[in-house]
């Protein structure tokens, strides 16, 4: 199904209102907090609590990444693990800055599997 312009245009005017408000609440975020606060915070952990922060969020991803492409060699249509992490990865950042929630990611997971 290929999308009209019509069609692409309509979505956009309707996510617009809502990456403006986005936009306005990471705003009042970052003017209560400040940036150095955000900026500065990883400074002031300890490296062994930074490196496990790193671990318990690439390790699900990873993990995650490489099941996705386990279960594509078992449909017979392998790939690379460091390519089915990056499709993992991509996925994770589009249904977190989609509008939508998880819907943002599931045409993508489509696409890919597909």
């Amino acid at each position: 199904m290929t999308a009209t312009r019509e069609s692409v245009l309509c979505h956009a005017r309707q996510s617009l209102p809502w990456f403006a408000l986005a936009l306005a609440l990471l705003a009042v975020t970052l003017w209560l907090v400040g940036v150095g606060g955000i900026v500065g915070a990883p400074g002031e952990t300890s490296p062994g609590g930074f490196a496990l922060v790193i671990v318990l969020v690439a390790g699900p991803l990873t993990a995650r990444g490489a099941a996705i492409g386990r279960a594509l060699a078992i449909l017979g249509h392998p790939v690379s693990v460091p390519r089915a992490v990056a499709f993992q990865l991509l996925v994770t950042c589009s249904n977190n800055v989609a509008p939508s929630g998880q819907v943002g990611g599931s045409p993508l997971a489509g696409l890919f599997v597909s």
